[in-house]
């Protein structure tokens, strides 16, 4: 599987630490939405989706195929 690199236009501590160099993996977390509410929520049918995302980057990453130091320069 590939995997593309694009900003979310989030905010979380992992920007702070990618804007200082060093490589984070970061809001990987599962669909939902009304983020920070009463009303927040997550969809349990994408747990699995966002567990094999997550091993996924982790499996290139051990086996160098994704080059965490050149990740800065893939988001321009």
């Amino acid at each position: 599987q590939e995997i593309t690199w694009a900003s979310s236009g989030g905010v979380c501590e992992g920007n702070n630490l990618f804007a200082a160099g060093l490589p984070n993996v970061d809001t990987l977390g599962v669909r939902g939405g009304d983020i920070h509410s009463e009303a927040e929520h997550a969809w349990p049918e994408s747990f699995v989706e966002r567990a094999q995302l997550s091993a996924l980057i982790l499996a290139k990453l051990a086996t160098g195929e994704i080059l965490a130091a050149k990740i800065k320069d893939a988001m321009g």
